[in-house]
């Protein structure tokens, strides 16, 4: 990045890096989410409700979600719902 070799090479501190090549502070530091990891909990996720929904197809988010936090899993009544 055009910011790192100004500031590495003493030119300019951050700030006036930042302001000269026109790049936002937050968009220098931002590090994007691990999706691998979400995807990996939502597959989990999934298969239970689905494993759930096998046993007791009448159940409905509600009791399927009450069911989930039998099984230890912390999960939103929303996210259940989707």
């Amino acid at each position: 990045m055009a910011a790192n070799k100004l500031v590495n090479e003493c030119v300019l501190n951050r700030s006036e890096a930042f302001q000269a090549v026109g790049l936002a502070r937050s968009s220098y530091y931002y590090r994007s989410k691990s999706s691998h990891r979400k995807r990996s909990f939502d597959s989990a996720l999934c298969e239970a409700i689905h494993a759930i929904h096998e046993r007791a197809p009448v159940y409905g988010y509600r009791k399927v979600c009450a069911s989930l936090c039998v099984l230890v899993w912390r999960v939103n009544h929303k996210r259940v719902l989707r």
